[in-house]
C-alpha cells in the first residue's frame, strides 16, 4: 500500500516480520511533532512494542540488539536481532533503508544503505 503518508510494501518478510515506512506528511497531518521521542510514542501506542534506534554514520558497524540494549545506539549503521516483538528504526533521506530476515522470522537485520555504495564512491 502507497499513499502520500504511510507506504507498507507488500511483499511478505519472515514470518511475523512487518515493515513499514512513515513519512514526515504522516506526522503533520496527525500533528505528531516529527523527532525520535515522538516517533517512539507513536509506534509504541499504535504496535505496542518498543523502538531501537540508531546514530547512522554511513558506516559499517552493526549491532546486536538483545534483552538490555538501550533504545538508542550510538554511531552505528545496521541493527540486529533474534527478539521478538521489537521495532529496528532506519531514517532516511537519500539513502535507503535494508530489511533482512529468516523466513521464521527469527532473525531481523535492518541497514541503512548509503547511495555512494549505489554510485561506486
Amino acid at each position: 500500500m502507497i499513499n502520500k503518508l504511510l507506504i507498507k510494501p507488500d511483499q511478505n518478510l519472515g514470518k511475523g516480520i512487518t515493515s513499514f515506512m512513515l513519512t514526515k506528511k504522516y506526522f503533520d497531518k496527525h500533528s505528531i511533532k516529527f523527532d525520535n521521542s515522538s516517533v517512539e510514542e507513536f509506534i509504541m501506542s499504535t504496535l505496542g512494542v518498543p523502538i531501537v534506534w540508531m546514530d547512522q554514520v554511513h558506516g559499517t558497524k552493526v549491532q546486536l540488539i538483545g534483552e538490555n540494549t538501550a533504545n538508542f545506539i550510538e554511531a552505528c549503521d545496521g541493527l540486529y536481532t533474534e527478539k521478538e516483538n521489537i521495532a529496528l528504526a532506519v531514517k532516511t533521506a537519500d539513502c535507503l533503508p535494508l530489511i533482512l530476515c529468516s523466513k521464521e522470522g527469527k532473525e531481523l537485520t535492518v541497514l541503512h544503505v548509503g547511495w555512494r555504495v549505489f554510485m561506486g564512491v
